[in-house]
């Protein structure tokens, strides 16, 4: 029972991740769709406020999928061309021009004040095609920065600056703090060793009862 009691206070003792936007334009009516194909490639980039996060999921204004187009979804960090980050589960893109959810395949920490694209591109034929906002107005203490294209499947990429946006959104859930991983690293300690202790009593009693 002490274990249990020593485990639970010391979690409790840590501030819970909560779930918040970083970033959002969704609100935001369309101005016009990129025909996302093997020809040419999209990226929007976002910047970091002064925390740390982790990313849950990215949302954005998207579908009308022509044919059977093999799309990818990545994100990575200071530029187009720097060091993949995570990939993302993809969407279905069939049907109109709807907001679709993708989700980091592997656990993703976006570091503060730190840029990121999010990269949409298709290998193969057929295309899907991503919205971009009417207008810059945005919510959440991170900043759109800007949006590049590539027409040569990312040998190059070509800056077209940062007004009108893509249309999306940016997911994520507070990382805790050292103290908090430190508490519940003490936690899982004072577990280990009432359990061992209780182990050793249990074998003591019954060598006892052996006698």
């Amino acid at each position: 029972m002490r274990t249990a009691l020593a485990f639970a206070a010391a979690l409790a003792a840590a501030p819970a991740a909560h779930a918040e936007v970083l970033l959002t334009n969704l609100g935001e009516p369309i101005r016009a769709t990129t025909v996302v194909d093997i020809d040419n490639w999209a990226a929007q980039s976002f910047v970091v406020d002064a925390n740390s996060w982790s990313l849950t999921s990215i949302r954005t204004v998207a579908g009308d999928q022509v044919d059977e187009p093999g799309v990818f979804a990545e994100l990575r960090k200071g530029s187009t061309t720097g060091a993949v980050v995570t990939a993302f589960g993809l969407p279905s893109f069939l049907g109109a021009q709807s907001v679709r959810t993708f989700t980091p395949l592997s656990a993703t920490t976006l570091s503060a004040g730190a840029t990121y694209y999010f990269i949409l591109g298709v290998t193969g034929g057929g295309s899907v095609g991503w919205s971009y906002a009417e207008g810059n107005d945005q919510t959440g203490p991170g900043t759109f920065g800007n949006y590049e294209y590539s027409f040569d499947q990312a040998a190059t990429w070509t800056n077209f600056g940062g007004d009108n946006p893509y249309l999306m959104e940016i997911n994520v859930a507070g990382v805790p703090e050292p103290a908090a991983w430190a508490l519940m690293i003490l936690g899982f300690g004072v577990a280990g060793v009432a359990l061992r202790r209780s182990r050793a009593r249990t074998a003591s009693c019954s060598r006892h009862a052996q006698i």
